[in-house]
């Protein structure tokens, strides 16, 4: 075998030549088009799926969704893994998943790893509402800043967000907060739920290394923590 062929066959096999290259070329050609938005707002919907984290924790009590979030944290981070190392369930996966995944996802870990493992922390280190009303924070603040920062999105900010989508990202999770406190956590003062909305807001639109899904739920529940509770 020359040189050349086997410089052409590892290509081939490598991540940008696989079959899901044509997913990859679609997400980096995509702009604020009707098809791109459609895509986001089909990512989107999946990502509502995620408010059964904190709906089922305001029902479960606190060791036994550690151990439910521990278990679907390890199971998300274990597929991620296989869609890195092993090639067949790369190709499977992106079949299923690809038009809904992110370019950045493809070589890391998928946002609902993300979410998972903040769900976790979350759930461990702070108190039931705090943990609760941050992940409400950035699913529902999410969702909003994506499609309205896609189809809106005229006024660009730090780190390629718009200032449009950072409202809308401020005004959903806020309201969503407040509901959330009518309907089970009457416990969680006002100041808070504002407090938290808009300090989830500014770490949303920031440049950060770490997936905002991450970063957004933990920092500002360490924050609220701190300011609410004092004490961990």
């Amino acid at each position: 075998m020359s040189a050349q062929d086997g410089s052409t066959r590892k290509n081939t096999e490598s991540f940008i030549d696989m079959p899901e290259s044509e997913f990859l070329k679609d997400l980096k050609n995509s702009t604020t088009t009707k098809t791109s938005l459609l895509v986001e707002f089909r990512r989107k919907v999946v990502h509502l799926i995620a408010l059964l984290v904190p709906i089922g924790y305001l029902i479960v009590p606190r060791k036994p969704a550690l151990l439910i979030l521990a278990g679907c944290a390890f199971v998300s981070i274990l597929l991620d893994l296989l869609k890195y190392y092993d090639k067949g369930f790369r190709k499977s996966f992106f079949k299923v998943f690809g038009k809904m995944l992110r370019s950045k996802e493809i070589k890391r870990f998928t946002g609902a790893t993300y979410i998972l493992g903040a769900s976790l922390i979350c759930a461990f280190a702070f108190d039931k509402w705090i943990a609760i009303i941050v992940i409400i924070y950035i699913i529902t603040g999410d969702i909003a800043a994506a499609i309205f920062g896609k189809r809106f999105g005229k006024h660009k900010t730090i780190g390629n967000k718009t200032l449009e989508g950072s409202i809308a990202f401020f005004i959903t999770s806020y309201f969503a907060s407040i509901a959330m406190r009518f309907i089970a956590l009457p416990v969680a003062p006002w100041s808070a739920l504002f407090m938290g909305a808009l300090t989830a807001t500014v770490i949303e639109s920031l440049p950060l290394a770490i997936d905002d899904n991450l970063t957004v739920p933990v920092l500002t529940g360490l924050l609220l923590q701190m300011m609410y509770v004092g004490y961990f």
